[in-house]
């Protein structure tokens, strides 16, 4: 039996009926979608698209819905984006307005707005905010009631809801929102394999999820939770994580933006043998061209930073016992085209995986 897996992001470039028979003859094991983007109607056709391409292929594959989680971002900004550049202050702010650039402002050259309303409860003076996977970077200064002013230390172009980082804080947003609370009811009305739970930095988190699934799913079937590791919060309670979860992802990519960059192979390494441990799957991604590859809408550019996901390389979590490699697809890099020599290995051809230790969990319930 194979033991490495491949689980695929499902995005525009891949959702098309026969685009996603040459993944699952591919190797595709599990199909991927984010509730990050699309609706329930996009992620209902997709499902059936998928397991209908399955059932024609004869080959099962697995079903994972990612949960949005807590994901702090910016507000709607002007057309364009707001430019800010290093050494100018900016203000974050929760009032209701668009974000604009202020030249010749005193006070602050760019407003930008947040759509965490706690968001200056939540940090203090002298704390980080990144923006857009880090490629922006801003220094706290102050904190009012609804205003946060900055100093910015790594400029550039501010865009609609791009993601917010704060590296080490401590925030009390909820990890289910409200978002997430409908597309669990979604998931479980579709009878997905498995929920993909974000940001979590808890095992109380994970229980919390597991007992209203199965309050709620039909008798006889069956949902897993995957605990998703991007968090340093998680970091402090991992073992606990590994336990309560059915699975665990490691993101590195917002866990490579809240930790120093060379903590994080080594990091990797031990979720992998925690996991293998304890007999869990555990999925490790596959760095891809682009930066956002989940919303397929980003051009490759040069960043401050190694690029999220490019932390780590494609031998060793293979080699270290990873059980799934995930391949991310919404950004236009159509998958079934020169796939082989971007690691998305053909079915019964993964090499490197024959010398792998064992404790391989079947993803499919």
């Amino acid at each position: 039996m194979v033991r490495t897996k491949i689980v695929c992001t499902i995005g525009p470039a891949s959702r098309e009926p026969e685009m996603l028979e040459k993944l699952i003859r591919a190797g595709m094991d599990v199909a991927r979608l984010n509730f990050s983007h699309g609706d329930h109607d996009l992620h209902a056709e997709n499902i059936a698209r998928i397991r209908a391409a399955a059932k024609k292929v004869g080959v099962p594959v697995a079903i994972l819905t990612d949960l949005q989680g807590p994901k702090l971002r910016v507000g709607d900004m002007a057309e364009g984006g707001v430019f800010v550049k290093q050494g100018e202050r900016v203000v974050l702010t929760t009032r209701p307005v668009e974000g604009v650039r202020r030249e010749g402002a005193e006070d602050a050259q760019a407003v930008i707005p947040v759509q965490y309303k706690d968001l200056p409860r939540d940090v203090t003076p002298g704390e980080r905010i990144l923006i857009d996977d880090g490629l922006i970077e801003l220094l706290v200064q102050d904190v009012t009631h609804t205003d946060i002013p900055c100093q910015v230390v790594v400029g550039g172009v501010v865009q609609d809801n791009k993601g917010l980082n704060i590296p080490g804080s401590g925030l009390s947003i909820p990890a289910i929102t409200e978002k997430d609370w409908k597309d669990i009811d979604f998931a479980i009305e579709q009878g997905v394999d498995w929920l993909g739970m974000s940001f979590v930095r808890s095992a109380e988190e994970i229980y919390e999820l597991q007992e209203y699934i199965n309050k709620n799913r039909p008798a006889g079937e069956r949902i897993l939770v995957m605990a998703k590791i991007e968090k340093p919060q998680a970091i402090d309670h991992i073992e606990e994580i590994v336990q309560a979860a059915d699975g665990i992802m490691v993101a590195r990519g917002d866990l490579g933006i809240e930790i120093p960059a060379e903590k994080l192979p080594m990091l990797q390494k031990r979720l992998i043998r925690l996991a293998n441990a304890a007999g869990k799957p555990v999925v490790t991604g596959q760095a891809g061209r682009y930066r956002d590859a989940d919303a397929g809408v980003d051009d490759p550019q040069p960043a401050p930073h190694p690029r999220r996901g490019q932390r780590r390389g494609e031998r060793h979590p293979r080699r270290d016992g990873r059980h799934h490699a995930l391949r991310r697809d919404g950004s236009g890099q159509v998958p079934g085209r020169g796939s082989q020599d971007d690691g998305a290995h053909r079915r019964g051809d993964r090499g490197g995986d024959a010398d792998r230790p064992m404790g391989y969990a079947v993803l499919h319930p």
